[in-house]
This record gives C-alpha cells, structure tokens and sequence, in this order.
C-alpha cells in the first residue's frame, strides 16, 4: 500500500513542477504497474489509485490540446507573446489544481485505508 502512496506523492510532485510529459508517462506507467498487481492491494484501493491516476493522465492531456488549439488560434506574430504570457498562466493554474486535487484524493484515500477512525465509546 505504501508504494501506492509513493506513486501519488511522485504524481503530485511532477504536477507542481509544470512536469506535464513526465506526468503522462509517469501515470501511464503506474497504472500498469496497478495493473500488473506489483504493489499487492486490495481491489477497492487499487480501483481508487488507478482512477486518480487516470485523472492526473487526462487532466494533463486536456491541457495539452488546449495548449494545441491556443496556438492554431493565433494569427500572427503579434499574438505570439499573448499566447506565451497566457500559456504560462494556465499553466500554472491548471498544474496546480491537479497537484491539489490528487493530494486531496491521496489524503482521503489514507484516512480510508491507513488511518483507523476512532469509534467512540458507549457508556
């Protein structure tokens, strides 16, 4: 299970970088390795990591084809620095709210699977 974890704190850390390639391959990679049972879980944990980690995948990829049709929109060299300035702050924006959103479904997944909820006592 703590492998699992690992390969979400990598997602998260990639995806505050502005890593977007290495977030694809990197998830593309970790579903596999779900896939192939290489951390054994159980079927329900393996079920979320795998939907997170199919989240982080797409979410970078609609990033990218919006970046694509940002840039077969501009039509001429007097759009180019719009397009860089803007491209950076979507960038961050967008990478950002999937690092937050991967640490949020990494945290709800630990008090799930990890953390034992405390029952209250009856008296």
């Amino acid at each position: 299970m703590l492998l699992a974890f690992i390969y979400s704190m990598v997602l998260i850390k990639t995806s505050l970088l502005g890593l977007g390639v290495v977030s694809i391959v990197l998830s593309v990679a970790f579903i596999v390795a779900l896939r192939l049972n290489l951390p054994a879980l159980p079927v329900n944990a393996k079920s979320k990591f795998i939907k997170s980690f199919k989240f982080v995948l797409f979410a970078h990829l609609l990033g990218y084809s919006l970046l694509v049709s940002k840039l077969l929109l501009i039509d001429g060299w007097q759009d180019v620095p719009m397009f860089i300035a803007s491209h950076l702050i979507m960038h961050h924006i967008w990478s950002g709210l999937i690092a937050a959103i991967l640490t949020l479904t990494t945290i709800l997944k630990y008090q799930t699977f990890i953390a034992k909820p405390k029952t209250a006592k009856s008296t």
